[in-house]
């Protein structure tokens, strides 16, 4: 099969950091392809996620043939009964089961059960690190370029690579300080056209890191730095917003910032009361999976709308959907969580606390405010390394 073209044990991290940096080249195709004879580039960005996904399931399929995949595969299938259930509950979301159905098994199942399997977690990170070029060309041709000047795609492509070299500037080797270059420019392009979800992840992989991974020293010496940048650019925050501006009139996030609206919703809030309004008329009533789309687009029957408008708060969207279980599931994570973190201040291998650190920064901050569960790579990432925890801690084979 395709996959024997691959070294077995590494497989799965090759396919895994695919899944998770793939829209970083469906990104950069799509811009490239605006420019003259570079047209046809917009099908290798349209397809080459249809490309990804046909070469990732045959990989499955074979990975499942060598190796014994229990809990990881039962834990993501387990969606399979519930969106029956919901059709039956809500025949409307038919519509949105084709495009939902390659989201899940692609984002979720995939990456849930590969990172189940993986071994080796140097290996992995070292081929997340090669992704770190790949974004900092994407980041140059997404700041050069005449697209649109805001761009929630891009923030969330270069996520992985950008949160990788935060950890190497935090806790990296002398010779790895010099991540802060292509950080510099991720963390640049992303306030000028990125979402602010992603400076979301940052601060949280931040305080993950001063708060159970760094050394007490290492803890001081950092509190230290960060105050130092914060109160440096509070004392001379108008002459940067200014000089901002006049660099970048067009930016959204630049304008939101001078006009003191960093915490400005973009329309979340409408989402949130409407949702939350039905919940406190029956908190634990079963809705089905989506049924928060069909709600807040009252009943629309265009899939566009329908994609597009969702809780963008996993807890509200898991317990809006499932009632008493969505309660109960979003304990299961919460509580999952809290003992990952315990566990991993006793963990002695650098590699797997920095992809600990990536995954929750990365999952709670794309899915607390931008994204859904049903659809995120993030969220395949927190389930399968929830699983492999558990894994781990207990001596299960999964």
């Amino acid at each position: 099969m395709v996959t024997k073209i691959l070294d077995k044990d590494k497989r799965e991290a090759r396919l895994l950091t695919l899944i998770l940096n793939w829209n970083i080249i469906i990104g950069l195709c799509n811009i490239l392809s605006e420019y003259r004879y570079l047209g046809f580039l917009a099908l290798v960005g349209q397809y080459s996620v249809v490309a990804s996904a046909i070469f990732v399931t045959l990989s499955l399929v074979d990975l499942a043939l060598y190796k014994n995949v229990k809990i990881s595969t039962f834990t993501s299938l387990i969606w399979i009964p519930f969106v029956m259930a919901s059709f039956l509950l809500e025949p409307q979301i038919e519509i949105l089961l084709p495009r939902a159905s390659i989201y899940y098994a692609l984002n979720v199942l995939c990456v849930s059960v590969l990172l189940c399997k993986i071994d080796d977690f140097n290996y992995l990170i070292e081929c997340i690190k090669k992704y770190v070029f790949l974004a900092v060309i994407y980041s140059i041709v997404q700041l050069i370029s005449n697209s649109n000047s805001y761009s929630m795609f891009y923030s969330y492509a270069i996520a992985v690579p950008s949160m990788f070299c935060l950890t190497r500037i935090i806790r990296g080797e002398k010779k790895e300080k010099l991540y802060i270059i292509p950080f510099a420019l991720f963390l640049f392009v992303n306030i000028k056209s990125g979402s602010r979800g992603t400076i979301l992840c940052y601060v949280l992989l931040l305080i993950l890191d001063l708060l159970c991974f760094s050394k007490n020293k290492k803890k001081i010496r950092y509190t230290i730095i960060i105050c130092a940048i914060v109160g440096l650019t509070l004392a001379f925050w108008d002459q940067i917003i200014t000089a901002m501006i006049n660099i970048f009139p067009d930016s959204r996030n630049i304008r939101l910032l001078a006009n003191g609206l960093a915490l400005y919703d973009s329309g979340r809030a409408d989402y949130y009361d409407r949702l939350i309004s039905e919940l406190l008329n029956n908190p634990l009533a079963i809705r089905g999976l989506y049924s928060d789309r069909l709600l807040i687009t009252n009943y629309s029957d265009n899939l566009e709308i329908l994609w597009g408008s969702y809780a963008h708060n996993i807890f509200l969207e898991m317990i809006f959907q499932l009632g008493v279980l969505g309660i109960i599931l979003a304990g299961i994570l919460l509580v999952g969580s809290y003992r990952l973190i315990k566990f991993m201040k006793r963990e002695s291998e650098e590699s797997l606390k920095t992809f600990v650190e990536i995954t929750l920064a990365f999952s709670y901050g794309q899915l607390m405010v931008s994204s859904s569960y049903l659809i995120a790579p993030s969220f395949g990432a927190l389930l399968g390394l929830l699983i492999l925890f558990r894994q781990r801690k207990v001596g299960l084979s999964i």
